[in-house]
């Protein structure tokens, strides 16, 4: 009954075999396992849990073998190890390459980008233009090619960092007068704290 120590202990031992079955997977865990079951005395209920535990493991997509139990009540086994399941426990697919592995170089993406404010510009002839798109891309552009690209659309640009933007997107936030444009500036700078905002020296 519930009151006789062996059935308590060898039920605690199996619940204990149920757990590390779904650890073993749920951690990816590989390589030699000893596990520190409960000291039993009796034959029967060690081949009990032993019995279990294989059982357990049967369908394990790592093949996995169980061992004796020892002297103490430890119980080793092995389990090959998973590459991918470790891997898949780590890591994600990536949310900018879309789990290719490569993303367009910032040169590419300038381009891109330039063949947009071009459409812009010549559509609806503004003073001014702010683009939102990836800090490390606005960066990039900025430095190299911000005011040729001014001088070349005779229209102010502005690029406005966007810390959760995709890599290889970007948007158009506003476009009108300077004025209009640096006033959504301010205001987007005062919502959003540390916003930054790339733009050439008005000298």
């Amino acid at each position: 009954g519930d009151g006789d120590p062996r059935s308590t202990i060898l039920r605690t031992n199996l619940e204990s075999a149920r757990e590390v079955a779904r650890q073993l997977r749920l951690r990816a865990l590989g390589g030699i396992v000893v596990v520190d079951f409960i000291d039993m005395e009796d034959e029967e209920d060690q081949r009990e849990l032993l019995d279990t535990l294989r059982e357990l493991l049967r369908n394990d997509r790592s093949r996995a073998r169980v061992f004796g139990v020892t002297h103490l009540g430890l119980v080793e086994l092995t389990r090959k190890r998973a590459r991918s399941d470790i891997r898949a426990s780590f890591t994600r697919g990536c949310p900018f390459c879309g789990g290719t592995g490569v993303v367009p170089r910032e040169e590419s993406i300038a381009m891109s980008l330039k063949r947009f404010i071009r459409k812009v510009v010549l559509s609806g002839r503004p003073e001014a233009l702010l683009i939102e798109l990836h800090p490390t891309v606005a960066s990039f552009v900025a430095e190299s090619f911000l005011p040729l690209w001014e001088e070349e659309f005779g229209a102010r640009l502005f690029l406005r960092q966007v810390p959760d933007s995709s890599w290889e997107k970007y948007r158009l936030e506003a476009q009108g007068s300077l004025e209009q444009v640096e006033h959504r500036i301010d205001l987007l700078e005062k919502r959003v704290a540390g916003s930054v905002v790339h733009r050439t020296d008005p000298s």
